[in-house]
């Protein structure tokens, strides 16, 4: 498997960069690093009913989704395909974005 310095790299040379691979190596890197990072629940939270891997205060990480609840008036996170309501604190989430590609 290529180091993302490698296939940063190689994305440079095979796009006709040769003598300015610094600019899409750096912005390749960027991106990745972007991507990779997580946020911090106090800083962002995940949006309603939207999919997050989320980890709690307990050291789970989870793929959740988060909705409101109106009995006990705070924000609840559910573990996907299930009823299950985690019962820990989040700290920091990642977003998934999945797109589904259908052939017809």
């Amino acid at each position: 498997m290529k180091t993302i310095k490698q296939a940063a790299y190689e994305y440079s040379i095979d796009n006709s960069f040769i003598g300015k691979e610094r600019i899409p190596n750096d912005a390749f890197i960027a991106g990745y690093e972007f991507a990779q990072r997580c946020i911090q629940i106090s800083e962002e939270k995940p949006k309603y009913y939207d999919s997050a891997l989320v980890k709690f205060e307990n050291g789970e990480i989870l793929l959740v989704w988060r909705s409101w609840s109106e009995s006990i008036g705070t924000d609840i996170y559910t573990i996907c395909g299930t009823n299950i309501i985690v019962d820990s604190k989040p700290i920091e989430w990642k977003p998934i974005n999945i797109e589904i590609a259908c052939k017809q």
